[in-house]
Parts: C-alpha cells; sequence; structure tokens
C-alpha cells in the first residue's frame, strides 16, 4: 500500500520497494487468490517488475494450465466465436428481407417492417446461450470478488466494462433479430457494425492473454497510436488547411459551375449546355468533398490533371505532394518503426504477462467464490492445489506412458518385437489422435493429459527488463570496481617509482657533492703547485 504513495521524484525509495517485491517473490509464496490480486493492484511501476519475475511466470503458467482456467479459455474462445458467426448470419438474413419503396422521382425509401423475420431457429438459441453463459459468468466473477472484498478490481478493469458492452449488445441483438423489429434501416445498419466491432474487439482482447506474439501485436499497435498523437494532430491542421485552400482556388469557377447545371425539363429550357471539364464532380467545390479527397491524396489517389485549369492549384498540389505524401508519409514510417521497436524489444513480455495475470486472478477469484465448497463436490477442480503438484494430477503418468512407447526400444528391424512395437505405436496414435484428444476437446479441456494443456499454454518464462539493467549495472559496476583497483596499484607503483627516483636522485646528488669537492681539492692543489711554480720561477 505505501508503494502507492512513491513518487516519481524518490527513486531511492522505488528502488528500495523493487528489492523488497523481488526478494519477496523469490521465496516463493503461496500464490491465493488474494496473492494474485495483489500483484494486480500494485502500481504500474511496480507491477511491471512483479509480472517478468520468473517466479511469477511459473505460478502463472501452472495456474492456466489446470483444468478450470483452460475450461474457461476454450469456453471464452468457443462463445465468442459462435456469437460473431450467428450474429452476422442473423444481421444479413433481415437485411436481406429490407423491403423499399420506389417514390415518383425514382428514389426509394425504406419501409419499416413490423413481424417476425427469424433465420434458422438454431441461431436465435445459439445468441441466446452465448448471452446466458456470458452473464453468468460476469455474475459469478462479480460476486466472487464482492466475497473476497475485491470488488474495486472488477470496477477498475477495462476488460470487464468491454465484457459488459459486449453482452449487453448480444441481449439486445438477440431480441432484435428475434423480434424482426426494424424502424429505421440506417441506424440498425449503423448499430449492427458498431456491435461487430465491439465482438471483435473483445476477441483481440482475449486472444491478447492467450498468445504472447499477439500480445505483443496488440500493444504495439496501441503503443504506436499513443506515440502518433503529436503527428496526427498535425497531419489534420495540415489536410484541413490544404482543403480550405483547394476550395478557395477553385470554388466558382468553371470546374464547379458546370456542376451546378438545372436537371428538371422546365430549367433546361433555353440553357446551352457547356462541354465538360471533368468527367465526375469536381471533387474541390465544396470543403466537405475537398477534405475526403485531399486524403485520398494523402493515400496516393491523385490525378494531377484537374489543376491544369488553375496554376494556383498546380502549385499548391505540388507543394501538397511534397510536404504531405513525400515528407510526412516518410516521417510516419519512421515514427511507426521506431515505436514498434520499442514495445517488441522492451516490453512485450510486460504486456503478455499483465494480461495472463489479469486472467488468471479472474479464474482464482470465481474458483474461490462462496459456492467453492459446494461446487467442488460434483466437480473436483479444486484439487489442483495452488502449487500446481503434479501427482494428483488426471491422466499424467498415462500420458508419459503412451510417449515413452515411442522412445527408442534397441529393436533389430524387422524382428517380431519391431512389428510388434510397430502395431502399439500406431494403435496408441490413433487413440490420442482419434479418442482422447478430441474428447478432451469436447469438455473442454477437461480430460486432456497436463502435458497437453502446458503445451498449448505455457509460455517461455522471460527476465525482466529490469533484471537486465540491474545485471548490466552489476557488470559495469563490477568492471569499475576493477579499474579502479587497477588505478590503485598503477598509483602505488607510481608512487615506489617515485621513492626509489627520488633516493637515487638524491645519490647522485651526493655523489656529484663529492665529485665537486673532489675537483675543487685537486684545483686547489693545482693553484697551489702553480704558485709554487711562478715563485720558483721568479727567484730564477
Amino acid at each position: 500500500a505505501r508503494s502507492m504513495t512513491i513518487s516519481v521524484d524518490k527513486p531511492q525509495d522505488r528502488e528500495n520497494s523493487v528489492k523488497c517485491l523481488k526478494l519477496y517473490l523469490e521465496a516463493n509464496p503461496k500464490p491465493t487468490a488474494d496473492f494474485l490480486t495483489a500483484l494486480q493492484n500494485l502500481p504500474e511501476w511496480l507491477s511491471d517488475i512483479a509480472v517478468v519475475t520468473p517466479s511469477v511466470q511459473t505460478i502463472l503458467n501452472k495456474k492456466i494450465s489446470q483444468r478450470f482456467p483452460t475450461a474457461f479459455l476454450m469456453f471464452d474462445f468457443t462463445f465468442l466465436s459462435a456469437i460473431i458467426v450467428a450474429f452476422t448470419y442473423g444481421i444479413q438474413h433481415m437485411i436481406s428481407e429490407f423491403k423499399y419503396k420506389e417514390n415518383a422521382d425514382g428514389s426509394f425509401t425504406f419501409e419499416p417492417y413490423k413481424g417476425t423475420i427469424p433465420p434458422d431457429d438454431y441461431v436465435i438459441a445459439v445468441l441466446y446461450c452465448c448471452a446466458i453463459y456470458f452473464i453468468v459468468r460476469e455474475s459469478v466473477q462479480v460476486m466472487s470478488l464482492v466475497g473476497l472484498g475485491l470488488f474495486k478490481t472488477w470496477l477498475y478493469d477495462s476488460g470487464n466494462w468491454l465484457d459488459v458492452l459486449a453482452v449487453t449488445l448480444v441481449v439486445y441483438w438477440t431480441i432484435q433479430i428475434h423480434s424482426g423489429v426494424v424502424p429505421d434501416e440506417p441506424a440498425f445498419r449503423a448499430g449492427a457494425a458498431f456491435s461487430l466491432a465491439v465482438f471483435w474487439m473483445s476477441m483481440l482482447y482475449f486472444l491478447k492473454s492467450t498468445i504472447i506474439d499477439f500480445a505483443v501485436f496488440i500493444g504495439g499497435v496501441l503503443f504506436v497510436v499513443e506515440r502518433l498523437a503529436a503527428f496526427l494532430l498535425a497531419l489534420a491542421v495540415i489536410l484541413v488547411a490544404f482543403s480550405m485552400m483547394f476550395v478557395t482556388v477553385f470554388r466558382q469557377t468553371y470546374a464547379c459551375t458546370w456542376d451546378d447545371i438545372p436537371e428538371t425539363e422546365d430549367d433546361m429550357i433555353e440553357y446551352e449546355l457547356p462541354e465538360s471539364p471533368h468527367e465526375d464532380h469536381f471533387p474541390f467545390c465544396d470543403f466537405s468533398n475537398s477534405i475526403i479527397y485531399v486524403y485520398t491524396m494523402l493515400l496516393g489517389e491523385v490525378s494531377d490533371s484537374i489543376f491544369y485549369d488553375s496554376p494556383s492549384g498546380i502549385f499548391l498540389f505540388i507543394i501538397f505532394m511534397f510536404l504531405v505524401v513525400i515528407l510526412l508519409a516518410n516521417v510516419l514510417i519512421a515514427i511507426v518503426t521506431d515505436s514498434y521497436g520499442v514495445i517488441k524489444n522492451e516490453r512485450a513480455a510486460i504486456v503478455f504477462w499483465s494480461n495472463r495475470l489479469d486472467f488468471v486472478a479472474e479464474m482464482d477469484a470465481i474458483k474461490a467464490g462462496p459456492w467453492k465448497k459446494k461446487v467442488s463436490t460434483f466437480y473436483p477442480f479444486t484439487n489442483e492445489n495452488n502449487e500446481g503438484e503434479k501427482k494428483s494430477e488426471f491422466g499424467r503418468e498415462t500420458w508419459d506412458s503412451l510417449i515413452n512407447l515411442f522412445q527408442d526400444q534397441g529393436l533389430g528391424f524387422l524382428s517380431l518385437n519391431f512389428f510388434a512395437y510397430l502395431l502399439i505405436r500406431a494403435a496408441t496414435i490413433i487413440f490420442i489422435v482419434f479418442i482422447w484428444l478430441p474428447l478432451g476437446l469436447a469438455t473442454a479441456g477437461w480430460l486432456w493429459a497436463p502435458q497437453v494443456r502446458e503445451y498449448l499454454l505455457h509460455q517461455k518464462t522471460t527476465e525482466s527488463s529490469h533484471q537486465n539493467e540491474a545485471q548490466e549495472v552489476e557488470k559495469n559496476m563490477n568492471a569499475i570496481a576493477g579499474a579502479q583497483t587497477q588505478i590503485k596499484k598503477l598509483q602505488d607503483e607510481l608512487v615506489s617509482d617515485n621513492a626509489a627516483d627520488r633516493k637515487q636522485m638524491i645519490m647522485v646528488k651526493a655523489t656529484l657533492l663529492d665529485m665537486r669537492e673532489e675537483i675543487m681539492e685537486e684545483m686547489d692543489s693545482i693553484r697551489e703547485k702553480t704558485r709554487r711554480i711562478q715563485e720558483l720561477h721568479t727567484r730564477q
């Protein structure tokens, strides 16, 4: 709780919190529902470190490969897929039954239909079953968290609100399709398209918590969109500016006035039809068409022939092509490439394991709900303990025994034992592929061997970027310490050499002084001898 109050300007306190968290996680705490929910409630800077800790990743792998979470994963995927398929079929069937009334001017008006437009009965049944499943699922999850005193966890999770929206839309459209009442066609089509978008978003959210590569892709897209905010704002300003400039240049010119030719026979009297300068409607006569055409020009769909009649238009066209199509398009590519590289190289593991933590915590909260004792009497999913021990899991030893049949037995080629083992292996493959695996699939993974669930759902544990940074810092610190030791050694050697040189210089100086004294004595002796010789020479 105290970590929530640690601000960015207190790096030492954050570092201490990280060290405490790592020490706690390295002690392999018991992975209860409260433990997983506590990890969810950590601040983002601390949660990013926790989810990429190998001990937490091991817990999440063991938890998600148990029968109960695996069953929910398969149920979620199955019912989401069923919603998309049944909803699309029902909506398309209703649209195919729409009726339109032809008006006097040749236009058509939608006739509101009231009655029953039932597609096949099984489509309605599928939609109702899907709606009931997700309503029960969300209700059970909410009641479980309320029983644990953790309702805020559900309330602040955006994924839960997406689920609520999807459930609401499923219920509404199931009733709508069943009744066949369509009072307004545009609203019906827009609402159906929006609902399909929500359903597919739910599918993307599901896949994001299941497949690590998919999580990296979705996280990368969201991260890139965030980084593109300033660029998109600048691009919008430039497109609006050019749209207004093109409208200013071409409005009420010959290219635009040709589009205002009278259409009725009375108005056509004595009206001389000029030759059209353009086959289609000219795009720069009003702002709404202009902004759309400028946007298509950004994507490369442009014809320079429409600017030939106006020197100003040609000039603006040249500026637009250089500034927007060439310069800004390359800037966009550079930003997307750089941003996606960041999420792929630095936050890939964090994105995936955070999503997996949310799902596993949700499943544990449901398992730990107030109905745990009653349900465990009929469905023994609580046999799977929190540590994920393997000895009590159904089918593990049987699977190992069957797989051991495919190991090298050292049998002689074309021997009787070789053919016997060949038949046994063929029967084993038939049993696994055509009986055991389909039976497990039909029971939502409940009858699969644990090894199958682990193969499908386990992800390779990774080390956090923070741990890599810490190791790099530690390596650099060791290198610095080694360099300091070498420097100290060099300093000691230099001091020792300086002391030896100083002693040698003193000795040389003493020797020079002695030599100087000897030379001075010799000089004195030479002077004395010279003086005596001069005296003798004078006497003679």
